[in-house]
């Protein structure tokens, strides 16, 4: 038995929330062919089992690691290192550098004035933006995911983030999140008792680039970022030319 861990947009579903016919076809046959099939990804818990459910796959790792799921059933769900993400937004308050802050595992996206979202309006559709002027983030008792307002240039100024882990989305964006799909991977698959030299990954963005530093088998789909094609142990095809099929076949998986 494999352990295949699938990214959800640009992998599992393109642009436009799709799933091909061919990777369901491809899904139903890994399971009727006796392999383990999960999701891993970014996404918060509630998102993540939205879709999960519409794809009916009922394991999935998400919060980038710090979530598991596993036959449906919550295992863990971990936020971020509180007082580590106190001294970024302290910095960032200090500075005047809009953030919003995500204190659960929703996709809402709290801040005391509605700068972050007009500033960066490419996001608008990617998260909940709640406008609260009585959020105070320095009473959370759990964050989960943060985006900062902050250019390159910028960057100096919040020396804190050195502690969270953090990537770039745009020039002017970088979000705050768990980034480690990979160690929640490892997780599931010693829970299930299961052999990590099996595990199977695939992906197509810069959030997949650690889990496939780390996994001993990567499929890159055929549209995913160069620095993913660079080091995967197999490049597919496009999502639009049947990419997933096309690697399970590749493996003799189905």
């Amino acid at each position: 038995m494999k352990y295949l861990f699938f990214d959800i947009d640009g992998t599992l579903v393109d642009e436009h929330k799709h799933l091909p016919d061919s990777t369901k076809r491809t899904l139903e046959k890994l399971k009727e062919n006796g392999h383990f099939i999960a999701i891993a990804t970014s996404r918060p818990y509630v998102l993540t089992y939205l879709q999960a459910e519409a794809l009916k796959i009922e394991n999935y790792v998400c919060d980038g690691g710090d979530g598991l799921v596993i036959k449906n059933m919550i295992v863990e769900l971990q936020p971020l290192n509180l007082e580590d993400c106190l001294a970024v937004a302290k910095e960032c308050f200090a500075h005047q550098i809009p953030i919003a802050t995500s204190i659960d595992t929703t996709n809402n996206r709290y801040s005391t004035d509605g700068r972050f979202i007009e500033l960066n309006t490419s996001l608008k559709n990617a998260f909940d933006f709640v406008t609260k002027a009585d959020f105070d983030v320095f009473q959370a008792k759990a964050i989960h995911k943060m985006c900062l307002h902050l250019t390159m240039q910028e960057e100096f100024l919040i020396p804190s983030l050195k502690k969270v882990p953090h990537y770039r989305i745009s020039p002017n964006c970088i979000l705050v999140e768990a980034i480690d799909k990979y160690r929640g991977i490892e997780k599931m698959v010693d829970l299930l008792n299961g052999n990590h030299q099996e595990i199977i990954v695939f992906g197509d963005g810069m959030n997949d680039l650690k889990m496939f530093e780390q996994a001993p088998y990567s499929v890159a789909m055929g549209n995913a970022v160069e620095p993913l094609k660079k080091i995967a142990s197999y490049i597919t095809a496009d999502i639009h030319a049947d990419g997933i099929e096309q690697a399970c076949k590749h493996l003799g998986l189905i």
